[in-house]
Protein backbone atom coordinates (compact mmCIF):
# COMPACT_ATOMS: atom_id res chain seq x y z
CA UNK A 1 0.00 0.00 0.00
CA UNK A 2 1.56 2.99 -0.83
CA UNK A 3 1.35 6.33 1.11
CA UNK A 4 1.54 10.18 0.27
CA UNK A 5 3.00 12.64 2.93
CA UNK A 6 2.10 16.35 2.72
CA UNK A 7 4.98 18.49 3.97
CA UNK A 8 5.27 22.29 3.59
CA UNK A 9 6.87 22.40 -0.13
CA UNK A 10 3.71 19.58 -0.93
CA UNK A 11 0.63 20.58 0.63
CA UNK A 12 -2.89 18.60 -0.14
CA UNK A 13 -5.34 20.14 -2.83
CA UNK A 14 -7.68 21.09 0.26
CA UNK A 15 -4.93 23.07 1.48
CA UNK A 16 -4.13 24.93 -1.47
CA UNK A 17 -7.44 25.69 -2.06
CA UNK A 18 -7.84 27.17 1.08
CA UNK A 19 -5.12 28.93 1.63
CA UNK A 20 -5.91 30.33 -2.01
CA UNK A 21 -9.15 31.61 -0.45
CA UNK A 22 -7.73 33.06 2.09
CA UNK A 23 -5.52 35.01 0.49
CA UNK A 24 -8.72 36.42 -2.62
CA UNK A 25 -10.51 36.86 0.45
CA UNK A 26 -8.29 39.02 2.02
CA UNK A 27 -7.39 41.07 -1.41
CA UNK A 28 -10.73 41.14 -1.82
CA UNK A 29 -11.70 43.07 1.62
CA UNK A 30 -8.48 45.50 0.84
CA UNK A 31 -10.31 46.43 -2.67
CA UNK A 32 -13.18 47.66 -0.75
CA UNK A 33 -11.43 50.00 1.55
CA UNK A 34 -10.26 52.08 -1.25
CA UNK A 35 -12.24 55.42 -0.73
CA UNK A 36 -14.05 54.06 2.20
CA UNK A 37 -14.53 56.59 5.30
CA UNK A 38 -12.57 55.75 8.44
CA UNK A 39 -15.38 53.88 10.16
CA UNK A 40 -16.02 52.04 7.05
CA UNK A 41 -12.70 50.90 7.21
CA UNK A 42 -12.72 49.73 11.46
CA UNK A 43 -15.89 47.67 10.22
CA UNK A 44 -13.66 45.92 8.01
CA UNK A 45 -10.59 45.43 9.47
CA UNK A 46 -11.05 46.24 13.25
CA UNK A 47 -9.64 48.71 14.90
CA UNK A 48 -6.12 49.76 14.16
CA UNK A 49 -3.23 49.50 16.10
CA UNK A 50 -1.68 53.07 15.72
CA UNK A 51 -2.51 56.45 14.25
CA UNK A 52 0.27 58.60 13.15
CA UNK A 53 0.41 62.12 10.71
CA UNK A 54 0.82 61.03 7.06
CA UNK A 55 3.78 61.81 5.34
CA UNK A 56 2.37 61.44 2.30
CA UNK A 57 0.95 64.94 1.03
CA UNK A 58 -2.08 65.77 0.15
CA UNK A 59 -3.40 62.69 2.96
CA UNK A 60 -3.85 63.89 6.94
CA UNK A 61 -4.30 61.16 9.09
CA UNK A 62 -2.41 57.56 8.48
CA UNK A 63 -3.43 54.33 10.61
CA UNK A 64 -1.68 50.65 10.38
CA UNK A 65 -4.30 47.76 10.46
CA UNK A 66 -3.38 44.37 10.50
CA UNK A 67 -5.34 41.68 8.67
CA UNK A 68 -5.02 38.07 7.33
CA UNK A 69 -1.31 38.01 7.26
CA UNK A 70 -0.92 41.87 5.79
CA UNK A 71 0.20 45.01 7.04
CA UNK A 72 -1.48 47.91 5.85
CA UNK A 73 -0.76 51.41 6.19
CA UNK A 74 -4.28 53.47 4.90
CA UNK A 75 -3.99 57.27 4.20
CA UNK A 76 -6.75 59.89 4.70
CA UNK A 77 -7.28 62.88 2.48
CA UNK A 78 -11.04 64.64 3.11
CA UNK A 79 -11.92 61.90 5.15
CA UNK A 80 -11.54 59.06 2.74
CA UNK A 81 -8.86 56.57 2.16
CA UNK A 82 -6.68 57.63 -0.83
CA UNK A 83 -3.33 55.58 -0.25
CA UNK A 84 -3.41 51.87 1.14
CA UNK A 85 0.22 50.32 1.35
CA UNK A 86 -0.17 46.99 1.92
CA UNK A 87 2.97 44.64 2.84
CA UNK A 88 2.95 40.58 3.35
CA UNK A 89 3.73 40.02 7.89
CA UNK A 90 5.87 37.45 7.09
CA UNK A 91 8.25 39.25 4.81
CA UNK A 92 7.97 36.72 1.40
CA UNK A 93 8.40 38.67 -1.72
CA UNK A 94 4.81 38.88 -4.16
CA UNK A 95 4.56 36.44 -6.18
CA UNK A 96 3.15 36.94 -9.80
CA UNK A 97 -0.49 35.29 -8.80
CA UNK A 98 -0.43 37.52 -5.67
CA UNK A 99 0.50 40.51 -7.90
CA UNK A 100 -2.61 39.21 -10.52
CA UNK A 101 -5.11 38.46 -7.28
CA UNK A 102 -4.33 41.90 -6.02
CA UNK A 103 -4.49 44.16 -9.36
CA UNK A 104 -7.30 42.17 -10.20
CA UNK A 105 -9.10 42.76 -6.24
CA UNK A 106 -8.85 46.96 -6.71
CA UNK A 107 -9.52 46.54 -10.96
CA UNK A 108 -13.19 46.39 -10.84
CA UNK A 109 -13.19 44.32 -13.73
CA UNK A 110 -10.97 46.69 -14.93
CA UNK A 111 -7.84 45.99 -17.12
CA UNK A 112 -4.06 46.95 -16.14
CA UNK A 113 -0.98 48.29 -17.57
CA UNK A 114 2.37 49.38 -17.14
CA UNK A 115 3.11 53.29 -17.82
CA UNK A 116 5.76 53.41 -20.57
CA UNK A 117 7.17 56.60 -19.09
CA UNK A 118 7.36 55.21 -15.36
CA UNK A 119 7.59 51.48 -15.53
CA UNK A 120 7.37 51.41 -11.93
CA UNK A 121 3.18 52.66 -12.32
CA UNK A 122 0.60 50.48 -12.99
CA UNK A 123 -2.38 52.42 -14.17
CA UNK A 124 -6.07 50.93 -14.22
CA UNK A 125 -7.37 51.04 -17.54
CA UNK A 126 -9.69 53.92 -16.54
CA UNK A 127 -7.20 55.98 -15.05
CA UNK A 128 -9.15 55.96 -11.41
CA UNK A 129 -6.43 53.93 -9.74
CA UNK A 130 -2.81 53.76 -9.73
CA UNK A 131 -0.84 50.80 -8.26
CA UNK A 132 3.03 50.38 -7.27
CA UNK A 133 4.48 46.75 -6.67
CA UNK A 134 7.48 45.92 -5.19
CA UNK A 135 9.58 43.38 -2.99
CA UNK A 136 6.87 42.24 -0.07
CA UNK A 137 4.00 44.48 -0.62
CA UNK A 138 2.20 46.99 -3.03
CA UNK A 139 0.73 50.65 -2.72
CA UNK A 140 -2.90 51.54 -3.95
CA UNK A 141 -3.54 55.27 -5.46
CA UNK A 142 -6.48 57.11 -6.24
CA UNK A 143 -6.12 58.74 -9.09
CA UNK A 144 -6.73 62.50 -7.71
CA UNK A 145 -4.66 61.82 -4.63
CA UNK A 146 -0.88 60.32 -6.65
CA UNK A 147 -2.08 63.34 -8.91
CA UNK A 148 -1.91 65.76 -6.08
CA UNK A 149 0.92 63.95 -3.94
CA UNK A 150 3.27 64.10 -6.98
CA UNK A 151 2.41 67.97 -7.17
CA UNK A 152 2.87 68.62 -3.56
CA UNK A 153 6.64 66.64 -4.20
CA UNK A 154 5.54 63.58 -1.94
CA UNK A 155 7.25 61.16 -4.58
CA UNK A 156 10.33 61.64 -6.18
Amino acid sequence: MRTISFGILNPPPRAIVTLAFIFLLSSAVQAHLLWASYSECVAILGEPESRETSNVPPATDAYAFRKSGWGMLIHFWDGRAHCITCSKLDGSELTAAEIETNLNAFGDGKSWAKDAQHPDEIWRSDQKVMASVYGNGFSIFSAEFFTVAVLRGAFH
